[in-house]
């Protein structure tokens, strides 16, 4: 993103006879007045995205991720952009703080909402066998079998919407069944 920037940045300044300073001074200067507007345009599109994915119409994977933060850091950066006291242009420490911030916590909260969903749409059968009862985590029982540790098993049962969590000593055998 900001390599993109910084080459179609070069490739205007390259054609301009002024500085590459005063070329970015301009057109700050002439984004300034409309700010808002640009911080609404991005924030509508962080709205629709968000909405579509609520509705189940669009799914989250990393291109998404990627414009929703862009349009994030974007949506922040308008919205606190000011003129200092030298009428200079631009965020105070605080807001750059702020900014990052934000920004940095929704992509944490994008990768993890990621993740999250494709935990559950991992086309692979797991059988526990157990010393006395089987435990299948397939599609038809729609159980989900979460992963293990040294000491541990986690499994998700769908009819009780329980966590179950299995020592290890009562595991007989884990048998793994890809479905592709």
């Amino acid at each position: 993103m900001v390599l993109i920037s910084l080459m179609t940045l070069n490739l205007i300044h390259t054609k301009k006879t002024i500085s590459l300073d005063e070329f970015l001074s301009g057109i700050i200067k002439s984004v300034y007045p409309h700010r808002l507007k640009y911080a609404i345009f991005f924030l509508f599109i962080i709205f629709i995205m968000e909405a579509l994915h609520y509705r189940g119409i669009m799914n989250i994977d990393y291109v998404i991720i990627y414009i929703l933060v862009f349009c994030t850091l974007q949506f922040l950066t308008y919205f606190f952009m000011t003129v200092d006291e030298e009428g200079e242009i631009a965020l105070s420490s605080i807001s750059y703080a702020f900014v990052a911030m934000i920004t940095i916590l929704y992509s944490i909260y994008l990768l993890a909402r990621y993740d999250y969903e494709n935990l559950f749409n991992i086309k692979q059968s797991v059988t526990i066998k157990l010393n006395d009862t089987k435990i299948e985590c397939n599609d038809k029982t729609h159980n989900s079998y979460l992963g293990k540790t040294d000491n541990y098993l986690f499994v998700k049962l769908y009819q009780s919407n329980s966590r179950l969590v299995i020592p290890i000593s009562e595991v007989k055998s884990l048998e793994f069944i890809s479905n592709d």
